[in-house]
């Protein structure tokens, strides 16, 4: 199509019409309404590449094979090893956790808290000493806050409490725990239940 003689229509001179026909009815507030709920997460989402957010149910989310045996290295690792041993191997723990970067955390914890080893040995070892503790929970800690701010964390934890086998009497103090986002009560008192 041919607009104002230009011969190369492209997204850019589109977005700069769009971005007028937006100016033009956001004074109307049944349009507005309308562009809140369609345009922007359709048409808009297409043109600057945001992604929709996925509404999957917890058994879908993504846990593989490869995804369980990095997080076992990982924890394992931490446990199990020194603050020698974990600095030389530092390298491949770094790796391992960045295939691992798409899980939801209540997966990664799904998969620590299943494992009689990982949960009893391994989870205390790594709270119990500073240095494990502060390298695990920055990184989960991250990523609980995101979920959380989401509504994913207290959306998934009844599913979350069925994996790992615990009671849904625990459910609400443990929602305390994502409400003051304290990461470390909220492990813990996994591990201590």
């Amino acid at each position: 199509m041919n607009y104002f003689g230009l011969k190369n229509y492209n997204k850019t001179f589109s977005f700069f019409y769009l971005s007028l026909i937006l100016v033009s009815i956001s004074s109307n507030t049944y349009a507005n309404s309308i562009l809140n709920t369609t345009f922007k997460t359709t048409v808009l989402s297409g043109l600057i590449k945001v992604k929709p957010e996925k509404n999957e149910p917890f058994q879908n989310l993504r846990l593989t094979k490869d995804d369980v045996e990095n997080i076992t290295y990982i924890i394992t690792s931490l446990g199990e090893q020194g603050k020698l041993s974990l600095l030389v191997n530092k390298t491949e723990l770094q790796r391992r956790g960045e295939l691992i970067q798409g899980v939801h955390p209540l997966k990664f914890l799904t998969v620590v808290f299943k494992d009689n080893h990982l949960k009893k040995f391994c989870m205390p070892e790594i709270l119990n000493d500073y240095f494990k503790k502060k390298n695990f929970l920055d990184g989960l800690g991250a990523n609980m806050t995101k979920e959380a701010q989401k509504g994913k964390i207290q959306k998934y934890m009844p599913d979350f409490l069925g994996e790992i086998n615990l009671s849904p009497k625990h459910q609400n103090n443990l929602l305390k725990f994502v409400e003051e986002r304290n990461w470390e009560g909220f492990v813990r008192y996994i591990v201590n239940n």
